[in-house]
């Protein structure tokens, strides 16, 4: 999502989820005991930042991100 401010600054933001599950199956050795193991991992990311146009040749950029995992 983004939004246009003015002629020299505009500014934006983001989010995403994703969520991972996986399934592990393995075993020792060839005569050992197989196993087994479940589970599932979340994402969560945020961000927001601002792009401002200074003069002809300059563009100053800052961004904020937050992520949990």
């Amino acid at each position: 999502l983004s939004f246009a401010a003015s002629e020299t600054l505009s500014v934006y933001g983001d989010v995403g989820y994703q969520r991972q599950s996986y399934r592990m199956l393995g075993q020792a050795r060839p005569a050992g005991a197989a196993w087994s193991a479940d589970g599932q991992d979340d994402f969560l990311n945020a961000g927001v930042g601002a792009r401002w146009k200074v003069g002809e040749k300059w563009n100053l950029t800052t961004d904020v991100v937050y992520a949990e995992s």
